[in-house]
């Protein structure tokens, strides 16, 4: 599994850190280098509540993964963010394209709507 590192993932640099997990019938384990937030979420509800002990090791096992997916949401609107203004940039340019082309047509008196190629050479 791998979580993010928000301090050091932006829309153009996605970073993210290993969380290895094991699940048994009784027990969870899992083994991370670096600190998680999720983690750190669902040890904070097992010392405040039995409740999460009692639901069994599954369950343990889904609130850590649920916490790290949450942890990803303000990662993907940012990237969904870069995205559209992406899409509205060649949407524009599409337009400045399409006027250049009629411009060019007009220039050379091929008159509205006639198809224009430029050549690079």
């Amino acid at each position: 599994m791998c979580g993010v590192r928000p301090e050091e993932t932006s829309s153009s640099n996605f970073v993210t850190k290993e969380l290895d997990g094991y699940l048994g019938e009784n027990f969870v384990v899992t083994f991370h280098l670096e600190r998680f937030r999720s983690i750190k979420t669902v040890k904070q509800q097992v010392r405040s509540s039995p409740f999460a002990c009692q639901r069994g090791s599954a369950y343990l096992l889904h609130q850590i993964l649920d916490q790290l997916v949450d942890l990803y949401m303000p990662m993907v609107e940012d990237f969904d963010d870069a995205i559209n203004e992406l899409e509205e940039r060649i949407e524009l340019l599409k337009g400045e394209i399409a006027r250049a082309e009629q411009s060019a047509a007009e220039a050379l008196g091929l008159g509205r709507g006639a198809p224009v190629t430029i050549s690079s050479r």
